[in-house]
């Protein structure tokens, strides 16, 4: 998975808001990258807590957002439900 791009968390310290990560698991299963049909399966969503960006700043941005990476990665290894690790 690629690293994420920076606008929407320059906008929320900016606003002043929270990020709310959401780790979407299995969208590959249900819809290949350039699928024009959408196949039966289960997806699972596991929305994480908020993260408070009030500290955060321009200097300290690249280091908050490879740490939600890392985050993220760490989440959509493990397989909802079971505990187990699965691969993404």
């Amino acid at each position: 998975m690629q690293t994420f791009e920076k606008g929407a968390f320059h906008l929320a310290i900016q606003a002043g808001v929270p990020i709310v990560p959401v780790v979407i698991h299995n969208a590959g299963r249900a819809l290949w990258r350039n699928a024009l049909v959408v196949r039966p399966g289960t997806i699972d969503v596991t929305i994480l807590d908020p993260i408070d960006t009030s500290s955060w700043t321009v200097e300290t941005l690249d280091n908050e957002v490879a740490s939600l990476h890392r985050r993220y990665l760490d989440t959509l290894d493990r397989r909802p439900g079971t505990g187990s690790t699965g691969a993404h």
